[in-house]
């Protein structure tokens, strides 16, 4: 537990470094969402999202969160917007599937 503990610590660490890079902002969000810290979590990663809204990675990565934290809805509409462009990235089957779920 003390290597999860050392990552959200990074994460904080390269945040209060940089604390508007979109990719850092998606590190440390993504990070505190796997220790269950939905809203922090949610509010890194819409603001990830806002500074870099070409990046699929983090709108996928915002999508979940927005999931996680109930709101399907907006979870739904931006997974649609993500797949509708077409572009390829990795987790794309993820996404897909995760709009499958939703979309039930």
């Amino acid at each position: 537990m003390a290597s999860a503990a050392v990552r959200v610590e990074h994460g904080e660490r390269a945040f209060e470094l940089s604390p508007n890079q979109p990719e850092i902002l998606d590190t440390l969000g993504w990070i505190l969402l796997a220790h269950g810290q939905v809203d922090r979590a949610t509010a890194l990663l819409r603001q990830a999202h806002l500074n870099a809204p070409d990046s699929n990675v983090i709108a996928f990565h915002y999508a979940v969160t927005l999931h996680t934290g109930g709101d399907d809805a907006s979870a739904e509409r931006l997974l649609q917007s993500l797949l509708k462009n077409g572009e390829p990235f990795a987790e794309k089957s993820d996404a897909e599937k995760l709009l499958d779920k939703i979309s039930r």
